[in-house]
This record gives structure tokens, C-alpha cells and sequence, in this order.
């Protein structure tokens, strides 16, 4: 696979382009490899095979990987990034870490379940998406799009997620971000630009 930055799109070996929906479905099984790593991290600290120092590192480096190689791939690739962009990485980073934190302190309060523990740790994979298409719409701004239109995929979308698909194409500054409405970072919803 190969990026295109005179298209904006990646092509495989054969020369021809990739899909955004194969662009997407491989972000997606990125996605779920990081949630299942995720979720084994969390059922280690429920069952006391790793300590709470070991789960927050460990988790620390798995959104770290995850939310450089999707950015990464919006943009073409690493030599791609600017530093602009790893900044942006960096701002996504904080978030989590802050979450991870205040997760941290409830496992050690023990105020959840190892059941909880499970869920609430694989959840962390879903901001990897938002940051994926966070990057690929600065991708896109700087390769001259203007237009952007919100593509359903869930089988049932929110509300908010309804009405923008609904509106059809739209400057690419009125968007608002995947994750940002009802659905937060559950959603599956795509973008396609002009």
C-alpha cells in the first residue's frame, strides 16, 4: 500500500487506488485488535496478574501506538506528519491519559467490578477512530477540499449524527467531528469530501 499525495488516497500494489471503505475497514480491525489488547490488559489487572503501575504503562503505550499509527495513516504515512499534527496526537494523548488516570483511581478505590474493569479498559480503542479522522479532514483541508458530508454505517445512528448526514455536503469547517455528538467516540459514522 502506497500514499498518493497527489490524490489524497492510497494505492495498492497493482497501482490501483484502495477505497475509503477499505481505508476504513482496516481502521476498524485496527480498532478491534486494540480493543481486545485492551480488554485482556484490563481482565490482567482484575485478576491481579499485572498491578495498576503495569496497566496504566502498559495501556499508556498501547493509545500512544494506536493513536500515531491511525493518524499516521490519514496523513500518508509518518514522514508525512508535521509537527502540527503530532501535536494534535500529543492534545488526543492528554485526554485519555487524564481518563486512564481517573480510571485508575476508581480500580484502586475498588468501587468497579473485574467485569467493569474489562469493559471500561477495552473502551479506551474507540477514540482511536476520532483521532484517525480528526487527521485525515487536516489531511484533506491541506490537500484543497472544501466540501465534506457526514455516511451513516451503524445500524442505527444519533440524532445529531442524522441531521449532518442529512444536510448532505457542507464547508468542511462546519462539520462537526466524528465523536462529537451523542454517540461520542461509539461512532461509526464516515466522512466523504470534495
Amino acid at each position: 500500500m502506497k500514499y498518493d499525495p497527489k490524490t489524497n488516497r492510497y494505492r495498492n500494489a497493482q497501482g490501483r487506488f484502495i477505497s475509503a471503505s477499505e481505508v476504513r475497514k482496516a481502521i476498524g480491525k485496527t480498532v478491534d485488535i486494540v480493543r481486545n489488547d485492551m480488554r485482556m490488559l484490563g481482565k490482567k489487572l482484575a485478576t491481579g496478574k499485572i498491578t495498576l503501575p503495569e496497566f496504566q504503562t502498559q495501556m499508556r503505550d498501547k493509545l500512544k501506538a494506536a493513536h500515531s499509527l491511525t493518524a499516521s495513516i490519514a496523513k500518508g504515512g509518518r514522514a508525512a506528519m508535521t509537527a502540527r499534527d503530532w501535536a494534535a496526537v500529543g492534545n488526543s494523548l492528554k485526554k485519555e491519559y487524564k481518563y486512564l488516570n481517573n480510571f485508575a483511581r476508581q480500580v484502586e478505590q475498588q468501587r468497579l467490578s473485574a467485569a467493569q474493569i474489562e469493559y471500561r479498559s477495552s473502551s479506551y480503542a474507540s477514540a482511536v477512530r476520532t483521532t484517525y479522522f480528526k487527521t485525515d479532514t487536516v489531511a484533506k483541508k491541506e490537500a484543497g477540499l472544501k466540501l465534506v458530508k457526514r455516511v451513516l454505517h451503524a445500524m442505527e445512528s444519533c440524532a445529531g449524527c442524522l441531521s449532518w448526514a442529512g444536510r448532505g455536503f457542507v464547508p468542511i469547517d462546519e462539520m462537526p467531528p466524528l465523536g462529537s455528538q451523542a454517540c461520542r467516540s461509539n461512532c461509526k459514522c464516515g466522512l466523504e469530501y470534495k
